[in-house]
């Protein structure tokens, strides 16, 4: 297994691996772990409801419960080009979806914020409940990989049973910042703003009654989204009081109780660098900070063969 995630030239822009790493290129072919999920739909408390696809094995080494990023879902080509490669790894495989990803926005009235942490722990502690006796594993990508960390600090006074290790790629640190450096590439910012503005719009189709989104559909950055939603439809102060209560510090890392790796790219253009470089990581908690790879990317070939795979399935067999 290669510690380095060495592409070939072709594959080193950033874009490009973006671009390939949600290609159909990584979903082509049967899928046995998707062939198997069975969709759950879990009361989390205070009247809230997720949605969750599990994958069971009969004799599984391990549980894993996955994350995904802002506006993926569980059926985002990199959950399920993971999880595919779990499941033939021998692991049960556990996607969840947030408020109003995928297919769950007519659950619950709520919108979706960055700091509804506590529903996405009861999701996870359900989710873990599956796996009886064996091991449990959490990964998280982007916008799940905070919510993994921040799971992974609440568990040091509330464990999850079972929980062995946190693998988060290319995981957000600073949503602020994050929203920040979306707007700013043009790239980014478009594919965001239209699926945002989409996913607006369909919870007003199912909740007439209590939103008027329509605004947003003017509005040119995913910072101004934020701003409105924030004002008309939150007890937050503003946006920076909103975003300071999921920006991920060094408490946070320190608090997780159970090993942890983290995965990233320096040329990420949606997780400015910079913040790991104010973070330590010790012990059994390992930062594998890469010069290329993109945001969720790190795609090895044009078959859309992805370096992390592997090198999470050797971490989770080693715990």
């Amino acid at each position: 297994m290669k510690n380095t995630f060495k592409p070939p030239a072709y594959l080193k822009n950033r874009y490009v691996q973006m671009i390939l790493s949600s290609s159909a290129l990584r979903t082509r072919g049967p899928n046995p772990m998707r062939d198997a999920s069975m969709e759950m739909v879990i009361d989390v408390g205070s009247s809230v409801r997720l949605q969750g696809f599990y994958s069971p094995q009969t004799d599984p080494r391990g549980h894993v419960i996955m994350l995904h990023g802002w506006e993926g879902n569980s059926e985002s080509t990199y959950i399920l080009g993971l999880g595919k490669y779990l499941y033939r790894h021998g692991y049960s495989v556990f996607r969840l979806n947030y408020r109003d990803h995928g297919t769950s926005h007519h659950l619950n009235e709520g919108l979706f914020f960055v700091t509804q942490i506590e529903e996405i722990l009861e999701g996870v502690k359900y989710a873990a409940g599956l796996a009886k006796d064996i091991p449990v594993y959490l990964v998280g990508f982007s916008m799940g990989g905070s919510f993994a960390l921040r799971i992974g600090q609440k568990c040091l006074n509330d464990p999850i049973k079972g929980l062995r290790h946190i693998a988060v790629i290319s995981p957000m640190l600073d949503p602020g910042k994050s929203i920040d450096a979306v707007d700013l590439d043009p790239l980014m910012r478009n594919y965001f703003l239209k699926r945002w503005q989409r996913s607006l719009m369909k919870k007003q189709e199912i909740y007439p009654e209590i939103y008027n989104l329509g605004p947003v559909m003017h509005l040119p950055t995913c910072r101004r989204i934020t701003d409105y939603v924030v004002d008309k439809y939150s007890a937050f102060t503003d946006t920076h009081d909103y975003f300071s209560r999921a920006t991920i510090t060094q408490k946070t890392i320190d608090d997780i109780p159970v090993p942890l790796t983290v995965l990233t790219s320096s040329d990420d253009p949606a997780i400015p660098v910079e913040g790991f470089h104010d973070l330590e990581f010790s012990g059994d908690k390992k930062l594998i900070l890469q010069s290329s790879g993109g945001h969720n990317g790190f795609i090895e070939n044009l078959k859309g063969r992805c370096w992390y795979d592997q090198r999470i399935v050797e971490i989770f067999d080693n715990n």
